[in-house]
């Protein structure tokens, strides 16, 4: 069945972790998986209605591995990256982990740590996945600069990868 905005939201939180670390491993550069994970998200979020909830990890490491693949097409980059069949198999192997946490528990946990978060930070998260605002558009809006929209989002993505990782070990 087809996902929501709100319901991508919440997955995209719950399974941050995960997307990042593939995405880190196709790339092998932090910020660059960071944007890649951000590029991602917003296609997510475009294409909610394409979006089943049971395929939602495997069809988002696609939507990463594409996302990547054209960003270092466009950058010229000369890294060496993983070729297709390495590709194929960590993604099988990943494949593999997609289970483990229920979907329901990730869910709520999600929910919980959203409801801990400040205001502001629960606004800057809306202005970024439900309102498909770009960082530069964020720090334009709220009269801030870029870099402290680019801080501020990665302390609540760590925020809540802490607390989502605490709520998922209380659950299991």
């Amino acid at each position: 069945m087809a996902m929501n905005h709100e319901q991508i939201v919440q997955r995209l939180l719950a399974d941050r972790t995960r997307i990042l670390a593939f995405a880190r491993a196709v790339v092998r550069n932090d910020d660059l998986a960071e944007d890649i994970f951000q590029s991602a998200s917003v296609v997510a979020l475009r294409r909610a209605d394409q979006v089943d909830a049971d395929g939602f990890l495997p069809w988002m490491r696609q939507v990463v591995r594409y996302q990547a693949m054209n960003e270092l097409r466009q950058r010229n980059r000369r890294a060496v990256t993983l070729s297709s069949q390495v590709l194929d198999k960590l993604e099988q192997d990943w494949g593999e982990t997609d289970g483990r946490a229920s979907s329901q528990i990730s869910l709520h946990a999600v929910d919980i740590c959203m409801k801990t978060l400040t205001e502001n930070a629960q606004n800057l998260i809306r202005l970024r996945y439900a309102e498909d605002l770009k960082a530069g558009q964020i720090a334009k809006l709220l009269d801030r600069k870029l870099n402290a929209v680019y801080v501020a989002l990665t302390r609540i993505h760590r925020a809540l990868a802490e607390c989502i990782r605490s709520q998922l070990a209380r659950q299991s």
